[in-house]
């Protein structure tokens, strides 16, 4: 019976090179026909600002040759891009996990999505209109890497990653993924110099995206430092959760200072976890529901403010990324119970609920066992390195920003490729 429906429902190689073509075409004509977006964070983008990391700015500019016609050929670039990625990744299941035809169709159209809803990512100016298609490259070399043994790939992987970071800072999180996967792979092989080697190679890779962070704003804005908003982002949820005593936790009298006029201006607008009384509306709802406010109105617009010796904006916004990183952890340690509860909810709010968390954190835990009683096979290792880009994605947001679907959405193709694969193979073994 199993074998009679596998079969009505399988796809051959040639219908699902036809459904790939109209899928692309269709999808490319959609997206092409309707105008280019702009977003709040198109316009620092756009002048190259210094709270923005060099990728996309940078990437833009070598748009302005089509002068006025430079957003829509933005726009036409990050349509065709993402599309030739989604396909480059579909391909690359194939070889790597034997995916049937019709599952990778599924996949396929999930991996447009991005395209045509909710993120819209070629017709929005925004980094995620690069970011997006160039993570999906980099997880396809990574997974021709480690499941089909093609260590050159791993250069590639690394040199894409390097540039994928300079977009977003958010995937450094492949860093250690990249790194686990070494060492699970190899297990007693891995102090061979072949494979040390890679580590070695993989754990310079922040270190150089750091070095050309600040080689960029020194040629660009004249200061040498890294994108300033990292303290204003990491910053936002021990804000959210402070209490006025929390100032006898810091230092000097630059930080208490600081402190004091930021807890006032959150307190009159009523946007401390302190202040909080609707009992409808849970602590982390009202958190997401107050960030733009807390982090970009107060902590950037308002903390700029603080610095009236600064000589200009460029250097205000330095001088209070700077002050906000030192005083961070202090205040995560004077709340650390609430910080860790409204961090784990954080995660697990983005991701959907702690149940889904839960069955990420199982197959994780699952095809690790596996791998370690057994070998690295493509199936149970792609499982391992999907689930930890799943998790570890959440947890570097989650310290940064509210999880929201922005920032999580570049994983969201996994599971559904997960659910196939497991399935493919379940009615395999049965028809076997």
């Amino acid at each position: 019976m199993t074998k009679l429906l596998s079969k009505s429902i399988e796809l051959n190689s040639k219908g699902y090179k036809f459904g790939l073509i109209c899928t692309s075409l269709l999808v490319f004509i959609f997206c092409v026909s309707k105008p280019f977006l702009l977003a709040p964070d198109s316009e620092g983008y756009l002048n190259m600002d210094i709270y923005r990391s060099m990728g996309y700015p940078v990437f833009l500019k070598l748009f302005t040759i089509f002068g006025s016609y430079q957003l829509y050929i933005v726009k036409v670039f990050q349509i065709i891009f993402t599309i030739s990625s989604a396909i480059y990744l579909t391909n690359t299941l194939k070889k790597v996990l034997e995916l049937k035809y019709l599952f990778l169709y599924i996949l396929y159209i999930f991996l447009l999505i991005p395209l045509v809803y909710e993120q819209k990512i070629g017709n929005f100016i925004i980094s995620e209109g690069i970011a997006y298609p160039l993570y999906l490259i980099i997880i396809a070399t990574l997974l021709t890497c480690f499941l089909l043994d093609k260590k050159k790939y791993f250069y590639v992987s690394l040199l894409g990653l390097f540039i994928l970071i300079q977009v977003r800072g958010q995937f450094l999180f492949l860093v250690p993924l990249i790194i686990l996967t070494i060492v699970v792979k190899y297990k007693i092989k891995l102090f061979q110099w072949e494979n040390l080697k890679l580590v070695l190679i993989t754990l310079l890779l922040p270190f150089l995206s750091i070095f050309t962070d600040i080689a960029f704003h020194k040629t660009q804005h004249n200061y040498t430092t890294t994108t300033p908003f990292t303290g204003i982002q990491i910053i936002s949820l021990p804000f959210y959760i402070s209490k006025k005593e929390d100032v006898s936790c810091l230092k000097t009298p630059a930080q208490k200072a600081y402190f004091s006029y930021i807890y006032t201006e959150l307190e009159n607008r009523k946007i401390l976890l302190s202040t909080h009384t609707d009992l409808t509306i849970n602590d982390i709802d009202t958190y997401y529901k107050n960030y733009t406010k807390i982090a970009n109105e107060t902590l950037s617009q308002k903390g700029d403010l603080f610095f009236k010796a600064a000589k200009n904006n460029n250097e205000k916004t330095i001088l209070n990324d700077k002050l906000t990183r030192e005083i961070t952890l202090p205040l995560i340690q004077q709340n650390y119970q609430v910080y860790l509860k409204l961090y784990f909810q954080n995660i697990t709010k983005g991701i959907g609920s702690a149940k889904y968390l839960l069955l990420i954190l199982l197959l994780f835990l699952l095809a690790t066992l596996k791998i370690i009683q057994t070998k690295f096979t493509p199936k149970f290792g792609f499982i391992f390195m999907s689930t930890l880009a799943i998790v570890g994605n959440l947890l570097i947001v989650g310290l940064a920003e509210p999880v929201i679907s922005r920032y999580v959405f570049y994983n969201n193709w996994i599971l559904v490729t997960i659910v196939l694969l497991l399935w493919q193979n379940a009615f395999t073994k049965i028809d076997d």
